[in-house]
């Protein structure tokens, strides 16, 4: 068992570390480095990093474990608020349609290189010189529109061809999430090592080849007064979600499929010392790749592809030969990237749809029809010049829209939800105290993101950044955002008049803002362990042994502690009153121990819940029968469902016999401790249906 623990969490940190590794990462943060002021932005970058980045991480893993299953389901603590988790499926739509560009257009580099040198021969203007013909390369930016974005109603080649390789990478995308979470893990896993081989490599050939002038001119002439305006701390915020995952409800997800067993503190600040780590170090080799090129896109430029149609450059002026292989190798590690991104979006998504559509598709029919849906909204931006569909997504929308969710997400949890019974939650998540620290942070994250946002709008043009975008391209991105907007706003009161508890508007309006009833864990063991942490709670008390108890992992360590005689066993004593100290025994002297305890309390025979599954014998006990089950055994009715608090119960022992003595509800407890004479039983099950029973059904 310790050999498979240690393999979990090996497996745990390196589907961690590929998560990390995304394309928004080692893509598009050097991108947006090179555009927003070189080394200033990335300062700005790690500072929102650590102390929004964070903070925020946490809350969503602790969310997500608390919840067990997609992000949909978070707003089942705050139903009017619903609209959100729409918003925040459409963001990731959006991100599976336009990743594949750019994943395609690496391809095509990949194929070209493969069957000539730079440059290419649709690139390539010839001259006549004294000692023959010599062909000279036109920029990447002019090559490639000339060639792999030429209109689809003039060249219909080119469009047929980028649509086949984005046809190829959504059937291995496809491949890898049609068998739910067993072939998701795998394929991070895969990427990431894959990933990984590629980064070294280009590392190793950098060091060789002391290719280190490009990140001295990175570091130094630093104009450090850019960290005053605000497109800076925008573009840095925008870009925190990109890198991170955060806020596309990636984290919730895998919270009860990656993390369920992860303590949601470590993993947070191990995640954001990976994704810090594999940003700063992509940055540094887009630089050393750069040589003496500068790497700053021009005002033509189209800026969501500069990174891929640089490396060309830098391989056509560059006088070293291998210089080909090392512009191909980054080429396929910005491919890798992409497949780690987009399988880890596209199983969030189908695991939300699943939810929404209550399982009416099966996983592999969500899988193939949201892959043929983000496949023709893909080929259908190409018939736009230019990329300018893929520049709204990018640029307007899908950046926008997480910022907007996030701070909507948070300020709903904490002011509707309320911090204590967020604190209450995560230390029933954590199995400690949670200090206020934290949700003084939690509290100022989305104040802190609000106001980036607003001093964004009003000193930046809402036309487009250092140029003018066409009217239609700003007013469409524009709009969306603003309509998304009212989407929330008129989802909430859609699900407000859904409230069937209330017969009032006002009354329906008011309860939107306060927890379903089907809000909680999705694991029974678990619901009923936090409805005992949250009835406990609410009378100021912490009961940290009820912490993830019941769950497959809690009784799989049950099982494998039963197996040594030598293991000392505690056991839970509600109330300290009845019975002083804590008695600790060995499993093989338990019953000899428990008798003697009792003899000198004067009890003569242990006690037990009337409501206990008979197993023991096949004689039934008649009291509160409710049905039978194969082999003459009963199970018996919980008799103290319902009940007031004067009412009693009448109290059997193991045996079967009953001598009148009566139990007073959860108090039962007090006259403890509870054997039961069977060696084979190894756990016990226990459940609570609701908070009107007042005892524990075992």
């Amino acid at each position: 068992m310790s050999c498979k623990s240690c393999l979990s969490l090996i497996e745990t940190f390196l589907c961690t570390a590929s998560v990390a590794a995304g394309i928004g990462n080692l893509y598009r943060l050097p991108q947006t480095v090179i555009s927003n002021g070189g080394l200033p932005f990335l300062v700005a970058y790690a500072i929102l990093l650590v102390f929004v980045g964070f903070p925020l991480l946490f809350l969503e893993l602790g969310i997500g474990q608390i919840v067990q299953d997609g992000f949909m389901k978070t707003w089942r603590a705050v139903p009017f608020f619903k609209g959100v988790g729409y918003v925040k499926l459409l963001a990731g739509c959006l991100i599976l349609v336009y990743y594949p560009l750019h994943m395609a257009m690496s391809l095509y580099y990949l194929i070209w290189f493969a069957k000539a040198s730079p440059p290419f021969l649709e690139c390539a203007t010839v001259r006549m010189e004294k000692d023959g013909y010599k062909a000279d390369g036109i920029s990447g930016q002019e090559c490639i529109q000339k060639t792999f974005l030429e209109s689809p109603f003039e060249e219909p080649t080119w469009f047929g061809i980028y649509s086949a390789l984005i046809l190829l990478i959504w059937l291995i995308v496809m491949a890898w999430c049609i068998k739910r979470s067993k072939t998701y893990e795998k394929a991070l896993i895969v990427f990431l090592l894959c990933t990984l081989a590629c980064l070294i490599a280009l590392i190793v050939k950098a060091i060789e080849t002391n290719q280190f002038q490009g990140i001295e001119g990175f570091v130094t002439n630093v104009d450090w007064d850019i960290l005053a305006k605000s497109e800076v701390w925008y573009f840095a915020a925008i870009q925190v979600f990109f890198s991170t995952h955060l806020g596309f409800g990636v984290f919730t997800s895998n919270a009860g499929v990656i993390y369920k067993k992860s303590n949601p503190f470590w993993t947070s600040l191990g995640y954001i010392f990976l994704n810090l780590v594999f940003g700063v170090l992509a940055v540094c080799l887009y630089y050393a790749v750069s040589h003496n090129i500068d790497p700053a896109p021009s005002n033509t430029t189209i800026f969501e592809i500069h990174l891929l149609t640089h490396i060309y450059d830098v391989v056509l002026q560059a006088e070293d030969a291998d210089m080909q292989i090392w512009s191909v190798v980054a080429y396929v590690t910005i491919v890798f990237a992409g497949f780690i991104s987009m399988i880890t979006i596209m199983y969030t998504i189908i695991k939300a749809l699943s939810l929404e559509t209550k399982n009416k598709l099966r996983w592999w029919q969500l899988s193939l029809v949201l892959s043929f849906i983000c496949f023709v909204l893909g080929c259908a931006t190409l018939l736009c010049p230019d990329l300018d569909v893929l520049h709204i997504f990018d640029y307007y929308i899908v950046g926008n829209l997480i910022m907007i969710t996030v701070i909507l997400e948070v300020l709903s949890f904490m002011i509707f939800y309320g911090p204590k019974r967020l604190q209450s939650d995560f230390e029933f998540i954590l199995g400690n105290s949670l200090t206020t620290v934290w949700l003084g942070l939690w509290y100022l994250c989305p104040l802190l993101l609000l106001g980036i946002f607003i001093w964004c709008l009003a000193t930046m043009p809402l036309t487009g950044y250092d140029s003018d975008d066409p009217l239609w391209v700003y007013a469409t991105g524009w709009a969306v955002v603003a309509g998304a907007l009212v989407f929330i706003v008129i989802v909430g009161f859609y699900t407000a008049a859904q409230q069937v508890e209330y017969f009032t508007f006002g009354d329906k309006f008011v309860a939107s803002f306060k927890p379903s009833r089907n809000w909680g864990p999705t694991d029974p063991m678990m619901l009923h362990n936090w409805m005992q942490w949250q009835s406990k709670a609410q009378d100021g008390e912490r009961d940290f042994t009820l912490k993830r108890r019941g769950t497959k992992e809690y009784t799989h360590s049950v099982k494998n502690r039963s197996k040594y005689n030598s293991k000392s066993y505690t056991p839970t004593i509600s109330d300290s009153s009845t019975i002083s100290g804590t008695l600790t025994y060995k499993k093989g002297d338990q019953l000899k121990n428990y008798e003697s305890y009792l003899r000198s309390n004067s009890y003569e025979k242990p006690l037990r819940v009337t409501s206990l599954i008979d197993v023991m014998d096949s004689t039934p006990i008649n009291t509160f029968q409710r049905n039978s089950v194969s082999g003459g055994y009963k199970t018996n009715y919980n008799p103290l469902a319902n009940v007031n608090n004067t009412q009693t119960v009448q109290v059997s022992y193991l045996d079967g016999h009953t001598d009148g003595s009566t139990s007073e509800g959860y108090g039962t407890y007090r006259k403890g401790p509870f054997v039961i004479e069977d060696d084979g039983l190894e756990h016990v099950c226990h459940r609570r249906s609701s908070f009107n029973e007042q005892a524990t059904e075992l």
